[in-house]
């Protein structure tokens, strides 16, 4: 499925792949902020005197808020107070970023610097509500770079569902089939592909298996690696 740029042993060059705009997603893609959030729910969730597991917290990833109070529920009860959880779980977010910042992740500036350079529209995609999409934005050192964001509050349905993708593609006015869309997200992916757009994998915690993989252009290791993917496999063309 990896489609390359380089000459095959036949001497024969093989054709790039065309894209006219980029999505991304912002928690542990653009941000390092999964490992911060998963160690505030299970802060919280111990205050409840509940016990919030790593692989619970990894089912959360590119999930919006709707879809992770369902899975509290499922998981602690019909009893779990999980909007006092999920308040809770917001200010001690915002009460961190607004204190430290939040750390990019490594080859966000080289990638997002490259795209601008070659005026590539670009856009966020973020399960986040509007309030906290904000927030991040600016305390990541990431506002100046976007100025199309959709957030999980302008969807009904979240991701796996395509709704937000869909709707970063009409704000940027491009074809789905033609938007590249950078996810760290097994859901993320899924939507992605829901979409028909072109999903490019970079995994934080949870590393895909084989069959998210397939659903995948390819599967990176850093930012880094997807700006000389793009720049030597891919080429940019407007509409």
């Amino acid at each position: 499925m990896v489609i390359c740029g380089k000459t095959n042993q036949l001497g024969e060059t093989m054709k790039k792949r065309y894209y006219s705009a980029v999505i991304f997603d912002v928690d542990g893609l653009l941000l390092d902020t999964e490992r911060l959030t998963c160690t505030i729910w299970q802060q919280i969730s111990k205050e409840y005197e509940c016990h919030l597991s790593d692989e619970l917290y990894q089912s959360f990833i590119g999930r919006t808020r709707s879809d992770t109070e369902g899975l509290l529920l499922g998981a602690f009860g019909p009893d779990f107070p999980v909007e006092e959880a999920y308040e809770k779980r917001t200010t001690y977010f915002i009460d961190y970023a607004k204190k430290n910042g939040l750390p990019q992740k490594p080859g966000v500036d080289v990638l997002l610097n490259y795209l601008a350079e070659m005026s590539v529209p670009v856009c966020v995609a973020t399960s986040a509500g509007n309030d906290v999409a904000e927030l991040k934005l600016k305390s990541g050192g990431l506002a100046r770079y976007f100025d199309k964001v959709v957030t999980g509050d302008d969807v009904s349905e979240g991701k796996p569902s395509p709704d937000i993708f869909m709707k970063a593609a009409g704000k940027m006015q491009i074809d789905p089939e033609k938007c590249v869309v950078i996810e760290d997200s097994v859901a993320g992916i899924f939507a992605a592909k829901r979409a028909n757009m072109i999903p490019i994998m970079v995994p934080d915690i949870v590393y895909p298996e084989p069959e998210v993989k397939k659903m995948t252009l390819v599967v990176l290791h850093s930012l880094k690696s997807v700006k000389k993917y793009i720049q030597n496999n891919m080429a940019y063309k407007t509409q």
